[in-house]
This record gives C-alpha cells, structure tokens and sequence, in this order.
C-alpha cells in the first residue's frame, strides 16, 4: 500500500476515513489539552501541515499520521481504530471521574456518556 494514501478499516460502524481520521486527531489532541501549534510541535510537522490534516484539506500520509501518533502519545493502530465512544474516554476529565464510573449502573453510563457528546467543549485550545 502506498504510504501516501490513509489505511481504512473496512468494518464497523465507524470505519477509518479521512473526514474520521481528521476528527479524531483533533478531538484526541483537544482531550489532551494541546493547542494545534504544541501537537505540531511535538509531532514534528508544521503548524500549517497540521491544519490541512484536521480540516480534510488532503489525505494526510502514513508517515505524517505515525507522526501524530507519537504527538499525541497513542499508537498508530489505537489512532486508525477509535471511535467516537473511545475518544470522548481519553478526554482527560472522564479520566478523573473513572474510578467512580464502576458504580453506575449501565444506564446511568448511557446519560453520562450522552451528556459528555453533548456537551460544549469550552475551554479547550484550538
């Protein structure tokens, strides 16, 4: 396969395409609290490469995505098979109140996890 050219998972729901790719790495990147310049930086590409990667300006390449990855600290695989459910788990205040998700009980998860989708995502860096 050629490397500039996205890998998509052809089954679920959700499979990996450049719109999703776009979406995750920029709901990954604002979970982790990182403005696009600091995940460019870290990823070592330009703020600018960065940009078209998340608005679907063009089909980032394989190695650019590897690059991501490491930016955003998850591996490749985990970057190309998230799903939206999976994503809103990284988001780092889901992260604190974790511990104490054991004791809802599965409806209860549902209206959280509907709540947190739903809700505004105010303060985090563009």
């Amino acid at each position: 396969m050629s490397t500039h050219g996205i890998i998509a998972r052809t089954t679920g729901p959700e499979s990996c395409s450049v719109w999703s790719i776009a979406n995750v790495i920029r709901e990954l990147r604002r979970s982790r609290m990182l403005s696009a310049s600091e995940l460019a930086r870290r990823s070592g590409i330009s703020r600018g490469h960065l940009h078209h990667v998340e608005n679907r300006s063009f089909t980032p390449s394989l190695r650019t995505l590897e690059k991501i990855s490491f930016g955003l600290g998850v591996g490749l695989g985990r970057l190309l098979t998230l799903t939206s459910s999976e994503i809103v788990l990284e988001d780092a205040f889901i992260q604190q109140v974790r511990p104490f998700l054991r004791h809802l009980d599965s409806q209860q998860r549902k209206l959280l996890l509907r709540t947190l989708e739903a809700a505004p995502k105010a303060g985090r860096p563009l």
